[in-house]
């Protein structure tokens, strides 16, 4: 089965998030599925030894917008 997983943040970005959604790839592919996952560039690569970048899909660049004394990372294309 073919799955993508779709997340706004990823590695190199520390988190619940990031942990959550690397360790469903890992359980998926030890399964068998061809896991994907689709998220936006963060300005490094990724520095986990089981997640080959092929499977790692970034688009846009995160951004950081300040909005309600809080800072959100927006994923804004490259054009």
């Amino acid at each position: 089965m073919k799955i993508g997983l779709v997340t706004p943040y990823f590695y190199p970005v520390l988190g619940g998030v990031q942990e959550h959604v690397y360790n469903l790839y890992l359980q998926l592919k030890s399964r068998g599925h061809d896991t994907k996952i689709l998220t936006s560039h963060f300005g490094a690569e990724t520095d986990v030894q089981e997640l080959p970048e092929k499977d790692i899909l970034r688009i846009g660049r995160a951004v950081s917008v300040p909005v309600n004394k809080s800072v959100s990372q927006v994923a804004v294309p490259y054009r």
